[in-house]
């Protein structure tokens, strides 16, 4: 099952979600509502910090262009995010 997982730096509130060969960018509009920004090859980001930081600034960006002024929910743990979310151990 494909694991959502919040990127660092924590504060800038980013997530990404694999799915097949791809992983997908997005942010949390509201609880339970993840807005996909932008998306990368999974292969082509795999150990490449450069193309790992492009993806998080393109996600800055994408959510300022669509939703300026509003900031994405913010949080510290998974459950204010999700509802009947799982932690994988």
């Amino acid at each position: 099952m494909p694991a959502l997982a919040m990127l660092e730096p924590a504060d800038d509130q980013i997530w990404a979600f694999p799915i097949g060969t791809l992983r997908l960018f997005g942010r949390f509009a509201a609880k339970d509502v993840f807005v996909v920004t932008n998306w990368g090859l999974r292969q082509l980001l795999d150990d490449d910090e450069k193309k790992w930081r492009f993806v998080i600034q393109t996600c800055k960006t994408e959510w300022t262009k669509l939703f300026h002024p509003y900031k994405p929910l913010s949080g510290t743990h998974l459950h204010e995010y999700l509802s009947n979310a799982r932690t994988l151990v």
